[in-house]
Order: C-alpha cells, then structure tokens, then sequence
C-alpha cells in the first residue's frame, strides 16, 4: 500500500469558507430540467448543453441520473453522461479553492464536490482526533493534483486505497508532495525513492551484490477507471548529471516490473549499479501504458422486487435478473446472469474482471446501495452471480410516492490503452 502523507500538523484555528453552489451546478440543474420539456428542440439543446459543460457537469448529472425517473429525460441523460465520458480521460479536473483560516475537512469537502471525486476518511473521527492546522488556499482554476497536494501539504494527511474503489484520506507523515512530479492530462508521476545498496553473502564474502533503482508511482484521477494494471513502464533514457547514461534502459527497452494492483500504480527501475557514480539524475524520460474505462453502459431493473426474472440487452450486453428478494434477516439477496453471446472476447473478459460490489446498485427512497459479497461461477459463456446488500435503516426499501425502486448495473462498454509520457528531473543519488 503506497500513502501519500505530509508533514505532522498545528493547531486547528476557526474557518471561512467560499459559497458552496458554483455557478456551473445551477447551469447543469437548469439543462437537465429542460430534459423533460414539452418542446424536443428545447429538449435536444438542453442535452447539447450538458455535453458542453464536460466534465465540471459530470458529479450533478450523476446525481440527476440517479434520481429521475422521467422517460424522456433519462436516455437524454444517459446519451450526455457517455459523450462527456469518451473525452473526460484525456483532460485534468480543474477545480477552484478560496479559503483563508478553514477547517481542513471542509476545504476537502469541498474538492470532493467541485471534482465528483469520493473522498472518504479514516477512520471517521479522524478530524476530530488530529489537530489539523487550518488550511489557507488561493487557487483558481487549478488541475485536481495540484489542489491535492496543495492541501494535503497544509494538512499532513495522506491518501491510502483500502479495497475500494475510492480512496481514503489518513494521517500519515511520507512528504510526496516534495518529491519529484509530473502532470499528464489527469494522472500525477511522481518519483518517489532512490535505493543505491551493496550487500555480501558471508558463504562467498568476495561477492558483493550490489543495487541501484529507483520508485516511480502514477496517481490516476478516480475519475479514470483503470481496466487493467501491471503494463510495464518504458524508460527511454536517464543520465546524471554528468550525462552518463544509467542504464541500457535508453534504447527503450521496458525494463520495468509491473504494477502492483493498488491504488496507485507502483513501479520499481533497476538501473546498472556500476554507473550509480553520480550526485544526481539530471534526467529521467519515459511512459507508462495502462487500459483504461472509457465508455461504461448501463442497464436498468425497474421494480425488481416485484418484477424478478427480467432479461436487458445493451449494446450486446445480455444480463438476466434471475431473482431479487428481501431476506427475514433484513437483506436484500440478487441473482445475475451474465451471457457472453457474440460479445468480443476483450469487452468480455474485461466486464467479468470487474468488481460487481462496485458496479450493481439498488437504488430506494433511502438512496443508493451498493450491493457486497459476491459469489459467482463462469464457464465461459455465462458468468452467474449472487449478491446481498443491507436494508438502510434510516429509510428502508418503500419506496417514496410515485419513485419505483430500481436496480442498475454498469458495464465496460469501450476500452483504450492511453500512453502516459513523463520527464522528471534533478532526482538525488544517494552516496
């Protein structure tokens, strides 16, 4: 597990904060309310317009999706939804942060909103138990990683991926916002340690196995969903600052191990440990090559309480909801079938690879569920599912007058490997 971590912190002093409705919500509530006009031109420019506002549209237009039930507004919403989804890899989130003398988990509540990236934080007291100092921020327009590290620098809190599939927030004291980085649309490169080591096995003193690499770690945006992880990292070239190449690792050769399977991608260099005769790495150039998410489909379960046994087909995805029922211990038990049918074999082997705990919600008057504790078989051909989710105390499953409850299931409907090229400099050697 990699922590992003910063310096211990002060004392917590008294907050302001800036207005907590920007003028882009209102613009996106306004467009998705002419969805349901009586008029389809005005229909048709209102979702001309949600596609316009891209990704700053993306959290509001998540949450109006999952909360409409009108006929005409939801394709139009969907339609919006996956056009921005197509390009929204390819861009940095810019966010905007005013705040003189705040409270730190108002300023990262405030991130979370403006990015419509889920922030959770452990454990839950944790403000409460960490004497934060208050966070002062003036930034205007800036890409999601420079706010983060901005913040986190003022507030010695690290990000950590405990199993899911958004990152938490956790004190922790390794200063990543000092080490060597580098943006790419909306993922961070960062270097983060350099290991020089000699070691001698006492059975054969006269030899000395000797070491010299170096850490480099992607941080993806939550708003990439990375398919697959473990693509090697090519390095086209590293010199000190002698200008001594490091490494046969210039011809552009990949020599690096793969990825670890957490948030973030860690990856380890081994350089040449006889060229390790240098201060510095003046310059370090390479890329990283990762599958990623981006088009997801959706298929929609209206009622399923009352109407189990229901087959959807979309885009070639056929999925059944072979049963949905509550259980007398106050859990809701779901049974899927996926089948492959004439789905490319990529697409397929993709949507099988994915967590449907993260992916099949059972939305009520209470809100949105998420469904836990898969059990599945596969032969190839179907891929069989159970699943479970508690009833929400606080507004059981009756549904609200005139809501039906409902349960959708997200699918990988289009992958893309994206190239992502870094160039890092003056990174230490140490002596």
């Amino acid at each position: 597990m990699f922590l992003l971590s910063l310096p211990a912190p002060a004392a917590l002093a008294a907050s302001t904060t800036q207005p907590a409705t920007r003028p882009i919500e209102s613009r996106v509530d306004e467009a998705v309310g002419r969805l349901s006009s009586d008029d389809w031109k005005m229909r048709e420019a209102a979702q001309e317009e949600l596609v316009r506002l891209g990704d700053d549209a993306l959290p509001r237009l998540r949450n109006a999706l999952k909360n409409s039930h009108d006929p005409e507004a939801l394709p139009r919403m969907n339609a919006a939804l996956t056009s921005i989804e197509r390009n929204s890899f390819q861009l940095p989130t810019r966010v905007s942060l005013h705040f003189h003398g705040a409270k730190p988990q108002a300023v990262f509540d405030a991130l979370s909103a403006q990015s419509g990236i889920k922030l959770g934080v452990w454990p839950e007291m944790m403000w409460q138990q960490i004497n934060a100092k208050p966070v002062n921020v003036d930034l205007d327009g800036v890409t999601y990683w420079t706010a983060m590290r901005a913040v986190c620098g003022q507030t010695g809190v690290m990000l950590v991926q405990m199993g899911e599939r958004y990152p938490q927030i956790q004190r922790g004291d390794a200063n990543w916002a000092a080490a060597p980085c580098v943006e790419y649309g909306p993922f961070l490169v960062v270097a983060t340690d350099v290991c020089k080591s000699q070691a001698i096995a006492l059975s054969k003193p006269k030899n000395v196995n000797r070491g010299f690499g170096l850490t480099v770690v992607i941080f993806p945006e939550l708003k990439v969903r990375v398919n697959q992880r473990g693509y090697n990292l090519k390095i086209e070239s590293a010199v000190d600052e002698n200008g001594v190449s490091l490494g046969a690792m210039d011809s552009g050769s990949e020599i690096m191990n793969r990825a670890s399977g957490q948030f973030p991608f860690q990856y380890s260099v081994a350089f040449d440990p006889a060229r390790a005769t240098g201060k510095r790495i003046a310059n370090l150039k390479g890329s990283a090559r990762i599958q990623i998410i981006s088009r997801v489909g959706r298929i929609v379960f209206e009622d399923p309480l009352n109407k189990p046994n229901v087959t959807q087909t979309v885009e070639g995805r056929r999925v059944t909801l072979n049963s949905f029922k509550k259980r007398s211990d106050g859990l809701y038990a779901a049974e899927v079938t996926q089948f492959r049918d004439k789905l490319d074999k990529q697409l397929w082997d993709a949507g099988c690879q994915m967590n449907l705990a993260e992916t099949i919600h059972f939305i009520d008057a209470a809100g949105e569920h998420a469904l836990w504790n898969p059990s599945s078989s596969y032969d190839g051909q179907q891929f069989h599912s159970l699943l479970s989710i508690h009833a929400d105390a606080k507004g059981g499953s009756e549904p609200a007058k005139g809501q039906v409850p409902r349960l959708e299931w997200e699918f990988i409907a289009e992958t893309r490997d994206v190239s992502i090229p870094f160039e890092l400099h003056d990174i230490p050697i140490p002596n």
